[in-house]
Formats: structure tokens, sequence, C-alpha cells
């Protein structure tokens, strides 16, 4: 089992310092013109001000949802209340008068 660790831990280390030494040599052969940092930091900014922008979306419909939660309630059927009246006449039957 310890020898599986070893191997493990070897690979994995020289993997990486593998991969350091080939990216470095890839950026030295490309040359200043291809590093894009700036860019990068660009993008970055670009990123989290669309991040920031959707949180602020976002925190305004829970605000407004909230709201309407709270709101007084009024009559849920608004117009469509139906009085005895008329409820005795779409049956057919004479309405009584009061």
């Amino acid at each position: 089992m310890i020898r599986r660790l070893f191997w493990l831990l070897t690979g994995a280390g020289l993997g990486i310092s593998g991969y350091r030494r080939v990216t470095r040599i890839v950026r030295g052969l490309a040359g200043p013109s291809a590093r894009r940092r700036p860019s990068r930091a660009r993008g970055v900014a670009g990123f989290a001000r669309d991040v920031r922008d959707g949180m602020d979306l976002y925190a305004e419909q829970q605000r407004l949802n909230i709201e309407r939660r709270r709101a007084p309630g009024g009559p849920t059927l608004g117009l469509q209340q139906v009085t005895a009246g008329h409820q005795a006449s779409r049956n057919g039957s004479a309405a009584p008068r009061a």
C-alpha cells in the first residue's frame, strides 16, 4: 500500500513539474505578444459586473414578491361575486324579493 502511495505522489509531482516546464517553454517560444493578461482581467471584470447585475435583478424580484404577498387582501373574485338573487335566476326559479 505504501509503494502505491509513493508512486502516486511521485507521478503527481513529475506531472505537475513537467506541465509547468512545458508551459514555460511554450510561453517563451510564443513571445510577449501571446500574453493576454490585460484582456483576461477585463474578461473577469465583465463577468463580475454581469453577476452583480444579475444579483441586483434577483433581489428586486424578491422584494416585489414580498411586497405583493404583504399587500392587503381584497375580494378574490372581484366582479364575479354572485348574490342570492342572481343565483336563483340562473336556476330558472324566481328570485326572492326582500
